[in-house]
């Protein structure tokens, strides 16, 4: 906010507040759709840079070998918590999409997303420094 930043990249819960009080304005969304919270707002794609998601998600994690029937029941508790309309309210205020997915998706997306990176990471040669 100290005009030091030309750019930055951010999850929108972590400027929404900034972005509504005029501190910062917004050029794109980085995910395949528009925010709510900003529906004026194009996303990348829209603006003409193609394909462009690095939305952010969020995941609950088990350790290997849980038994399906424990998965089935954390599944379907964290689905009731998120689907409670204070819940669902209180997210998209700060910016939040809640959307859950089944453990099976969330796999499917997880994996998608590793692939992108892991491509990225190639493509533009980086490496973890020693």
């Amino acid at each position: 906010m100290t005009a030091r930043i030309g750019f930055w990249i951010s999850p929108v819960a972590t400027v929404l507040q900034q972005l509504q009080q005029g501190q910062l304005r917004a050029l794109a969304v980085a995910g395949d759709t528009r925010a709510p919270e900003l529906p004026d707002v194009p996303t990348v794609k829209e603006t003409g840079f193609g394909e462009f998601d690095v939305s952010t998600a969020y995941a609950y994690f088990a350790p290997a070998g849980t038994p399906k029937p424990v998965i089935d029941k954390l599944y379907a508790h964290i689905k009731d918590a998120l689907d409670a309309p204070d819940v669902q309210d209180r997210l998209r205020k700060t910016g939040v999409q809640p959307r859950i997915g089944r453990p099976d998706e969330v796999t499917e997306i997880l994996t998608a997303k590793i692939a992108q990176w892991r491509t990225v990471i190639r493509e533009a040669g980086i490496q973890i420094e020693r």
